[in-house]
């Protein structure tokens, strides 16, 4: 009886690789029907796409493209058979989120639009030449000739899964204290100070506490050694600051919660609520 047990548990486990195996290669055709890369008569004719990706600025928010997205949850909230004063609070919400959304984004140029458009359009280049389903660029400071700084990273191979989360989660708790982060925008406002300087314009006082800060901020590699006495960045720490900052910025302003929830409606990743965003009319 053991020996017809484990048999059978052996074909079992047989059955589930196999299983696995069909799954994976179900997915990669499916992928590959979707994105457009053969025909479906043959698989062997290739088609060319240009990577279509766009950039919402502050510039792009219009009476044109609020209607739109309120065209879009309209529909959907009549097909649900919302009444017509619900819909109308709804929508009333709907463009008060998508307001406080275009307000928290960065003033853009013309020239800045034009640089993410080449940037993003050539990074979906690269992506589809290596079959990529999710590109990450990050950059904050430039660097040229001494007076600007550069930390720039492309991530196609998904690289950013293999991070050490223990060693994550002690540098990301450098950024989990209110007064750290006073103390890294300050070096970051004004490069180099004594202790006595920074104490004074982040309000922080001198004692123990002031100078755990910075061990703390040191042991992520974020201060430069310069003379005795005084702080600053390390250029690797500036470039990190900006970074890290500009990402809290774009999800900690008020309203950001309730704006991505808008969008996850949007994109299909969260049912049409109405009482949700009904709530959020002021």
């Amino acid at each position: 009886m053991d020996e017809e047990i484990r048999l059978l548990e052996k074909e079992v486990s047989d059955l589930k690789q196999t299983l696995a195996d069909f799954t994976v290669l179900v997915r990669y055709i499916l992928k590959e029907i979707v994105n457009n890369k053969h025909t479906t008569e043959g698989f062997n004719e290739e088609v060319k796409k240009e990577p279509k990706i766009t950039w919402e600025t502050q510039t792009d928010f219009s009476d044109e493209k609020l209607g739109r997205i309120k065209e879009d949850f309209q529909s959907q909230f009549r097909e649900q058979g919302f009444s017509d004063e619900q819909i109308k609070t709804a929508l009333k919400s709907i463009e008060n989120l998508a307001t406080i959304y275009f307000d928290n984004l960065p003033n853009e140029s013309e020239e800045d639009v034009k640089l993410k458009n080449v940037i993003s359009q050539e990074l979906g280049k690269n992506m589809e030449a290596k079959g990529a389903d999710v590109g990450v660029v990050i950059a904050s400071e430039l660097i040229l000739d001494k007076s600007y700084h550069a930390f720039f990273q492309v991530d196609t191979d998904k690289a950013f899964l293999t991070l050490d989360t223990h060693a994550a989660a002690d540098f990301f708790g450098v950024f989990a204290n209110e007064q750290r982060l006073n103390i890294l925008r300050t070096l970051f406002e004004h490069e180099e100070l004594t202790a006595q300087q920074l104490q004074e314009k982040t309000g922080i006082p001198a004692g123990g506490q002031f100078y755990h800060h910075l061990r703390e901020i040191d042991s992520a590699n974020l201060l430069a050694e310069t003379k005795r006495g005084c702080y600053a960045l390390s250029t690797i720490g500036r470039s990190l600051v900006a970074l890290i900052f500009t990402l809290a910025r774009s999800v900690t302003y008020d309203g950001a919660k309730d704006v991505s929830l808008l969008a996850n409606m949007l994109a299909g990743l969260s049912k049409f609520d109405i009482d949700s965003l009904s709530k959020q009319t002021e």
